[in-house]
């Protein structure tokens, strides 16, 4: 009897990669969701999944599940979404099953980890949103001219995020941090520096606590809507900018004696200095990184999925080191919506994609403005840039308003 993998929600490509790359590992996939957390593509890929519905931000819920079955059942329990890695690093520590290394705890902390590396980060102040160091921020506003970021210390999807630039920013924000999702656990915030330059993001992986860089996906955004991914882009940035970034990276892996797993490291790069904005510990990279990386080093999105588990659960790559040095080829990502809120019917396109696309949302889903969070999304595109480029420019969303462009940046 094949053991069980607790797969819990899914990214909004996942499922249809995942069950398969499971069952290379000669292991059985059951995907713990509300379902109501999942639409587009990923929802008909979970249907058509080994599934059990449950409340999968309730650990108690989530555990009393797992628990129906034999420890020896039980190959581990994985997630890759954002908003659940703390919880499922705390389950499999309850339970005592491999998945999701235990310094992901601390490491999904942004308050935490500014802590952990503050030569690193950028100077952050946190509090509870009921009560705001109003003093303390301007304080810090005042020294600081590209202004702050205040969000979740959990923040996750772009949810909750603001750009302070004066008192009046800050006006309403408890009211706005009380409607997020409680997973994000959104009264517990920070305030941090605004670091000018370019959103990067590293993309790798630990072993035994040995650090694997793949390489640097350049990233960019409409407002907090992630809308471009650019692979490789190493070759843009100076090796000062770099360096510092691997620094950093080990220096997390060290202090937070972080062991095994995947990681998606966000940095701004900028000629008067570097910054980590975001860890992202414990996972790959969302959107659809994975195809993208898979694109660009030829590999099948089923084989990239195979590596990940396979690292995360025995602590062993099933794709040979190798792999990763040979030069990638350029490939890219496009996360495109509406550029106003709008009931979204369907997409008109190419008969035959050349890229991989990716449904988002819901036919008949109402969806807000490119720029509101990564909830934003109607659709994903990954592979070769010419081939993304040539499908993005046949497609139309068709809204309640009519026929739309997709709303898209790359600059």
């Amino acid at each position: 009897m094949r053991k069980k993998l607790f797969i819990v929600e899914s990214s909004v490509i996942g499922p249809q990669y995942l069950s398969k790359a499971a069952a290379e590992l000669d292991l059985e996939s059951i995907f713990l969701t509300k379902l109501t957390n999942q639409e587009g593509d990923a929802l008909k890929g979970l249907v058509n999944s080994n599934f059990i519905v449950c409340d999968t931000e309730d650990p108690k819920q989530l555990i009393d599940v797992i628990s129906r079955f034999k420890k020896t059942e039980i190959a581990g329990v994985v997630t890759f979404l954002d908003s659940r890695l703390d919880l499922i690093a705390k389950i499999c520590a309850r339970l005592k099953v491999p998945g999701i290394d235990p310094a992901v705890l601390r490491l999904k902390d942004k308050g935490a980890v500014a802590r952990l590396i503050p030569e690193y980060s950028p100077r952050t102040i946190e509090f509870h949103c009921d009560k705001i160091p109003f003093r303390k921020i301007d304080s810090l506003l005042k020294d600081n001219a590209n202004g702050l970021i205040v969000k979740p210390r959990f923040l996750a999807g772009g949810k909750g995020f603001r750009w302070v630039r004066n008192r009046q920013d800050l006006n309403g924000l408890s009211q706005e941090i009380h409607k997020l999702p409680k997973g994000l656990k959104p009264h517990l915030m920070i305030a941090q520096t605004k670091a000018p330059g370019e959103l990067v993001s590293f993309e790798g992986f630990v072993i035994e606590g040995n650090t694997t860089v793949i390489g640097v996906t350049g990233r960019r955004k409409i407002g907090s809507t992630e809308s471009a991914f650019l692979f490789p882009y190493d070759e843009y940035l100076p090796k000062k900018s770099l360096d510092f970034c691997h620094e950093a990276i080990n220096a997390l892996v060290l202090r937070a004696h972080f062991r095994t797993g995947f990681f998606h490291t966000e940095f701004m790069v900028h000629q008067d200095g570097n910054v980590l904005i975001d860890c992202n510990f414990g996972r790959p990279g969302g959107a659809n990184i994975a195809e993208i990386l898979s694109s660009a080093f030829d590999l099948d999105p089923v084989t990239f999925y195979k590596n990940v588990l396979s690292i995360q659960l025995y602590g062993k790559p099933s794709i040979p080191a190798l792999s990763w040095k040979k030069p990638p080829r350029r490939s890219l990502g496009i996360a495109y919506g509406v550029a106003a809120s709008t009931r979204v019917l369907g997409i008109q396109g190419p008969k035959i994609f050349q890229s991989t696309h990716t449904m988002a949302v819901n036919r008949g889903a109402n969806v807000p403005a490119m720029g509101a969070s990564n909830w934003a999304w109607v659709g994903l595109l990954a592979g070769r840039p010419s081939q993304v480029l040539s499908d993005l420019y046949q497609l139309k969303i068709l809204t309640e308003r009519g026929s739309e462009s997709p709303c898209y940046s790359m600059e």
